[in-house]
This record gives structure tokens, C-alpha cells and sequence, in this order.
């Protein structure tokens, strides 16, 4: 059951997780400036002329930075929240209180600049996903707007002087200092304000009883702040959008470093970061309806996260190469094959951020088209998930299966193996598997047909399957049924043509099965009315049509051995396909029982003794 309630948080997977979700609490903040400072330019670095606050990092050397650490930690962390010496002392002077006040202000103009930007670009309402609440949240796309504006302004005002474009290279450890500071005091706000006045009355907001894992994992699903969207600003428009500033900050260091020449690492990361993020926004409507919005509460986990972690380790490549004094394209492939190298992995940057866009576009596609529609010519292949919200109401999502969401087929573990078929989920497939081996499973075969009354001898034949990888697909024989259902003969029922004869049938298991049958295919040629006159295509409708009038619980590969037997069992003229066999059955059934008996290789010697032996017991 899925639900918003903060109390299903607090459980998770593993025990103890509140002593988790405080571990990372503190351990997070102090890691990312870690980091800065072990990506640092050294002392000795010629970065050093250039910056207006000359931090001493461990120039990206992490052995040397963790002995530091070990040998004087005390030192180290005060270097963390003290970047920068003041006459040979670390303390809270000119240097280092106005490069935090600088930081602050730039930070603070910039969150304004986003926030007023959401508020006043036009765009189309979207309607994001129903909680389990009930709350239906509504955004404004003009995310692809507002980020266009930023990058573009900053680019601009950077180039022509009206701001230092190395802005956040000059601040960066102050920075995240300040980040810090400020997304650790926004959670612990979003904690009171949902306990206390939360934007949306009822599932939406709660407590976990444990202040920890509330303030780790947020009381709110959908907190607003005079309107505007908490998430929204601190996932998307904030933390987005300042991540590819930084890259290009970071660019315009690195042109300041070498007398107006970018290195190509810098371009790499400056380039691919701004287009990545690009297509983010213009996927924006499709993030509001993912688990970070419609089920990660508003709390450290995604707030710091994205306010922080983002800033931090994921710009941490472009920081590292930005004070570089070497172009690692060039050491790595030469003058001569360094801008080769650099437009190959543009090009598969490039191809890899559209995949992921592609990805994205045909889920979406599939859920609006109700999985009937269609990419790269072929159709889209879902699952129908049910599930009860809280409030015991039941919905249905539909999950896409193929094309860029095919399960992956290259690893050996058994799930991948199981998955080697091709579009048939694994879980699907697992189902299939206890079916088929399970004596104990409830849908089971044998356990199913002791359930239903099957008779007490097997009437079936598992032939492929059990002993290979592939689940997805295997073939079945099926005894053919003693008498007809509806046609007697003498006031009995009247015994089938195909007594004493076994047809094998391929099954091809559905990405979405129980929902759907398995497409059903007949090996054995057969004379039948719905079986058209090559003796092998079956009737299109037939199977559809009878497993969807079986109670959705009770679907398995056991009732459909029972509906492919009756299939065999209920020759007729209606919906036939083979209307030679059609006539015959309803003007000359006896002549379409000899000819049914000779299609199916029958032997009617043996089939006429048993009945003589069957006369001789009557008359003993």
C-alpha cells in the first residue's frame, strides 16, 4: 500500500534507520566542505594570483588530504569553516567575515532573481500527481524560460563587467559555507511548519513521532511559502539552475587562468553540464510527476540535498579543472588529437543526454497514451500496477516495459537472467517461474488444479523452459478433452474427435500478465472450426476473450491449460475460421470427427478396442 504518511518513513528496509538518517545529518555537511577543500588549489598553485581570498586547498590530492586530517584534525576543521588565514591565524577577521558576507549576498540575489522569475514568466498550469492525500499540486511551466534568462544574464553581465563572471570560483568555499548554514536552518524550519501550519491539511503532513527521522525526511509532501512551491524552488529553479551558473563561473575562471584561452576539460564539463540541465527543465513537467516530488517529503534528505549536495559534489569535476594549469585533453591525447578527443566526448555526452531525455519522453508517453502508443515504429509494451492509497481507494498506474525501459539482459545474476526474454519484467517472469515449479504456490499448476477440481491425472506437459533462462516463452501439451462440452449423442455427451491426442501449443508470456494471456500459438496441425485451414492460426479473439471473463485473482498458466482444453472441447459455425470445417461440423459431424481424428494422427483401432472393452465390462 502506498501511502504519504511520514510514519512509513520512519520504518524503512533496515532497522535503526533513524540512527542512519542522523549519521547522515551530521556527516553530510561536513563532507561537502571536505571536499571543496581537498579540491582546492594548493599553495603553490598559480590559481593563487588569481583569487581575491587565497584559500590552501590539497589540490585535489586525496591521500594528502586525508593525512592532514588524521595528523592535526582539530586544524583541519577549523580550515573547513575558516577557509582562509588572517595573518597566520585562523579566526573570524576581515578575510574571512567579508568573504562570507560577499557569499551571502551573491547567494541571496541570486535565490531572489529565481523566486521572482517563477513568479512573473508566463506559462500553461500543469497538474502534477493526486497524493494520498487528495492535494492535486499545480505549477507554472516556465521553467525552460526562466532558466534561458539566467544563463544568458549571466553569461552577459560576466562578459560586459557588470558582475565578476568567477564570482562563485572567488567565494566558492564561503559559499558553501553559507549554503550550509542556510539549508540546514530552512529543514529544521519546514519541521515546525509542518508541524504547525502545514499548507495542506491531513495525509499530506504529519509527524513521524521521531524529530530525527522528521527533520531527515520532512513533514510535508507539497509545502508552499506564499505560494510558492518549496520543492519546485529548492529542487528545481534553485538548485538546478545554480549548478550550471557554477559551471560556467567556474569557465570563466579558468579563461581569467589562461590569457583568455578556455581549456577544453573546462569547455567539456562547462558545455554538457549547461545541456543536461537543459533538457531537465525542458522535461521539468515530467520531474513534478516523479519520487522526488510526488513522494520525498520536503526535509534534509532532497532540500539540503539539492540546496548543498548538488552544489558541491556534483560541480566538484568543473571546480577541479578550473584552476588547472594544463588542459587534461591535451596531456591525455596531445596537440594533435586533443580536440578530436574533445568533440568525441561531446558527441557522447550529447547522445547520452538525449537517451536519458528519450528514456523520460516514452515513459510519459506511454502513461498519456494509456499505453497505446508507439516509439521507433513498434508499440509500446506496460504493466497495469494497482495499488490502495491510505485512504483505502484504488487506482491504477501503467509502467512501461520496453524500448529504453526493456529489462537489461547482460548481467548473470538470475533476475537479469530471467530477463535475458526481452520485454518481460522480471517480476512477471518470477511469477511465471513459481507457477510453473511451485508445488506449493497457490496459482501453482498442481495446487491450482486440486483447487478447481481438475481431474486427478495430468492432462498436460510441460516440454521447454524449466531448464533454461528464457520464462518468457516455452511450450505446453494439452490432452485433448474426452467429450464435446455442448453436442450429445444419445443423451450423453457425445466423445471429441480429439480424445487420446496430445497438441502443443507455444505460450509467449505478456509484459503484462495476469492482466493480459500470454499470446498462445498452436504447433500441432489441427482440424477444428476456430482454427483457420493451414491447421495451425487460431482464432485471434478467442483466448483474449475468455481469460478476461476470469476473475482477475484467479488468472494463471493452470486456467488457461483449462481454457485452451475447452477451446478443443467447443468446436462451432459462430466466429469460425475454417468454413469448411464449419459446414461439416453442422451438417456431417461424424464425417468432421474422422477428419478431425485423422488431422490429430489419431488411432482409431486403439480408440474402437477401448470402446469394445468398455461394451464387454458393460455386458459382463
Amino acid at each position: 500500500m502506498w501511502s504519504s504518511k511520514s510514519e512509513s518513513a520512519a520504518q524503512g528496509l533496515l532497522p535503526f534507520r533513524s540512527v542512519g538518517a542522523l549519521f547522515l545529518t551530521v556527516v553530510c555537511p561536513i563532507v561537502v566542505m571536505f571536499v571543496v577543500r581537498w579540491g582546492a588549489p594548493g599553495a603553490d598553485s598559480k590559481a593563487w594570483s588569481h583569487l581575491r581570498y587565497n584559500y590552501a586547498g590539497h589540490g585535489g590530492n586525496l591521500a594528502s588530504a586525508v593525512e592532514a586530517m588524521v595528523a592535526d584534525p582539530v586544524a583541519e576543521f577549523t580550515a573547513l569553516v575558516l577557509p582562509v588565514e588572517c595573518d597566520g591565524e585562523r579566526k573570524w577577521e576581515d578575510c574571512n567575515d567579508k568573504g562570507m558576507a560577499e557569499a551571502a549576498a551573491a547567494l541571496f540575489t541570486f535565490m531572489a532573481l529565481q523566486l521572482v522569475l517563477m513568479r512573473v514568466l508566463p506559462g500553461s498550469v500543469f497538474e502534477g500527481p493526486r497524493s494520498a492525500g487528495g492535494h492535486v499540486p499545480k505549477y507554472i511551466t516556465n521553467g525552460v524560460a526562466s532558466y534561458a534568462i539566467s544563463m544568458l544574464a549571466f553569461v552577459f553581465a560576466g562578459h560586459e563587467g557588470y558582475i565578476e563572471g568567477d564570482i562563485v570560483m572567488q567565494l566558492y568555499p564561503f559559499m558553501v559555507i553559507v549554503l550550509n548554514l542556510f539549508a540546514l536552518i530552512f529543514c529544521a524550519f519546514l519541521v515546525v511548519k509542518g508541524l504547525t501550519c502545514p499548507s495542506h491539511e491531513g495525509r499530506d503532513a504529519s509527524s513521524s513521532g521521531n524529530y530525527v527521522m522528521d527533520f531527515y525526511w520532512g513533514t510535508e509532501l507539497y509545502p508552499e511559502i506564499f505560494g510558492i512551491d518549496v520543492k519546485t524552488f529548492t529542487n528545481c529553479r534553485f538548485g538546478m539552475t545554480a549548478w550550471a551558473t557554477a559551471l560556467l563561473s567556474f569557465a570563466f575562471f579558468n579563461v581569467k587562468l589562461n590569457g583568455g584561452h578556455l581549456h577544453l576539460d573546462s569547455a567539456a564539463a562547462m558545455i554538457l553540464t549547461v545541456f543536461y540541465l537543459g533538457k531537465f527543465f525542458v522535461w521539468e513537467h515530467g520531474y513534478w510527476r516523479s519520487m522526488d516530488i510526488a513522494h520525498d517529503r520536503a526535509g534534509f534528505y532532497i532540500c539540503w540535498g539539492c540546496l548543498v549536495w548538488v552544489q558541491t559534489i556534483y560541480v566538484s569535476a568543473g571546480y577541479f579543472y578550473a584552476w588547472q594549469p594544463v588542459d587534461s585533453f591535451v596531456a591525455t591525447f596531445g596537440e594533435e588529437h586533443a580536440q578530436l578527443a574533445f568533440y568525441a566526448l561531446l558527441a557522447v555526452g550529447v547522445a547520452a543526454v538525449y537517451l536519458n531525455y528519450e528514456a523520460d519522453r516514452q515513459r510519459m508517453h506511454a502513461r498519456s497514451s494509456t499505453g497505446m502508443g508507439s516509439a521507433w515504429g513498434s508499440r509500446y509494451a506496460c504493466i497495469k500496477a494497482d495499488y490502495t492509497t491510505d485512504d483505502g481507494s484504488k487506482h491504477t498506474s501503467l509502467l512501461l516495459a520496453s524500448h529504453l525501459w526493456k529489462p537489461p539482459a547482460t548481467s548473470t545474476t538470475p533476475d537479469s537472467a530471467m530477463a535475458a526474454a526481452g520485454a518481460v519484467p522480471v517480476a512477471v517472469l518470477r511469477r511465471i517461474v513459481k507457477e510453473l515449479k511451485s508445488d506449493s504456490e497457490p496459482l501453482g499448476l498442481s495446487k491450482a488444479a486440486e483447487a478447481l477440481g481438475g481431474p486427478s491425472k495430468a492432462w498436460w506437459s510441460i516440454e521447454t523452459g524449466l531448464d533454461g533462462a528464457d520464462y518468457s516463452s516455452f511450450a505446453v501439451e494439452i490432452e485433448g478433452p474426452e467429450t464435446y462440452d455442448s453436442v450429445l449423442l444419445d443423451g450423453a455427451p457425445r466423445p471429441s474427435p480429439y480424445r487420446k491426442c496430445w497438441f502443443k501449443f507455444q505460450l509467449d508470456v505478456s509484459p503484462t500478465y495476469p492482466h493480459d494471456a500470454p499470446t498462445v500459438k498452436l504447433l500441432t496441425p489441427t482440424y477444428h472450426t476456430h482454427v483457420a485451414s493451414d491447421g495451425l492460426k487460431m482464432c485471434a479473439t478467442y483466448i483474449p476473450e475468455t481469460w478476461a471473463s476470469v476473475d482477475a485473482e484467479k488468472r494463471s498458466l493452470y486456467q488457461l491449460l483449462v481454457i485452451l482444453r475447452s477451446f478443443l472441447a467447443a468446436p462451432s459455425g459462430e466466429h469460425a475460421v475454417n468454413s469448411e470445417a464449419s459446414r461439416q461440423f453442422q451438417e456431417d459431424i461424424d464425417a468432421f470427427d474422422a477428419m478431425a481424428r485423422r488431422k490429430a494422427g489419431a488411432d482409431d483401432e486403439d480408440a474402437d478396442g477401448e470402446d469394445d472393452d468398455d461394451d464387454d465390462d458393460d455386458d459382463a
